[in-house]
């Protein structure tokens, strides 16, 4: 959870909670988006957001957890929603013009919103190259590599566990530093060194092994499910009136 700091900044109770503090709260407003079709879904969505951000405007907050879930930077989690609806999975949902379009509108909406929240400015660089990035991906000239496509798979893996790298790192670096001069350069380029290994690591051995499994359970899950309800509607069973096919046995 979101708390103040010792210089009363925004900053989360555990390290690990970063922008994870922002994620929870869009994909709280987002599970409800999900009772609506996808065009209301985008509508609705952005419209809470802008909400939450006009309030924390308009109010000068003391509960770092209200400061937290009324800032400008959710609008980010707006942009990537309407650039996700416009490109889609396979990067083909409308032609490069109107993607060109809605990406164009993406951008200029966030830069003039920079003007008022200046924590906004970052999101318009990012924009830009998010947007190019999946242009040329869709033009077909970015080269293919199954070792960035591998890492892009860790990340989330990587995220959650680099300050633990991180803090490993410094412990050795100030043990070495006893004998031989470690540089902070060097430093940081094995902390992220670090993260990375010890992320495709977990990512490797425990994420993957892990979503194999549950998707495997939720699976049989969903087929034995299927096959009761085909039997029941056989006649086999009967299909009782609270719907619960075990009490039908």
């Amino acid at each position: 959870m979101p708390d103040f700091d010792k210089e009363h900044k925004l900053f989360p109770v555990l390290y690990l909670g970063w922008t994870l503090n922002y994620e929870m709260f869009f994909y709280f407003i987002f599970a409800g988006c999900l009772l609506l079709n996808t065009t209301k879904r985008i509508v609705v969505l952005i419209f809470f957001l802008i909400f939450f951000c006009t309030l924390g405007a308009a109010n000068d907050f003391s509960s770092a957890i209200a400061k937290a879930y009324t800032d400008p930077r959710l609008l980010e989690f707006g942009a990537g929603a309407v650039l996700g609806r416009v490109f889609g999975i396979n990067l083909d949902n409308f032609s490069k013009e109107i993607q060109f379009l809605y990406s164009l509108s993406v951008t200029l909406f966030l830069a003039v919103m920079s003007l008022a929240f200046s924590s906004l400015l970052a999101a318009v660089i990012i924009s830009i190259i998010f947007t190019a990035a999946l242009m040329v991906e869709r033009g077909g000239t970015l080269p293919q590599s199954r070792v960035l496509l591998y890492l892009g798979s860790a990340s989330y893996s990587i995220y959650l566990f680099q300050s633990i790298a991180s803090d490993a790192v410094k412990r050795v670096v100030l043990y070495l530093n006893y004998f031989i001069s470690v540089s902070a350069t060097v430093q940081s380029l094995l902390s992220v060194a670090g993260g990375v290994i010890l992320g495709c690591c977990v990512f490797q051995f425990i994420e993957q092994p892990v979503t194999r499994f549950l998707r495997k359970k939720l699976k049989e899950r969903a087929s034995a499910k299927d096959s009761r309800r085909a039997a029941a509607y056989s006649g086999q069973y009967t299909i009782p009136a609270d719907g619960n096919l075990e009490s039908a046995r």
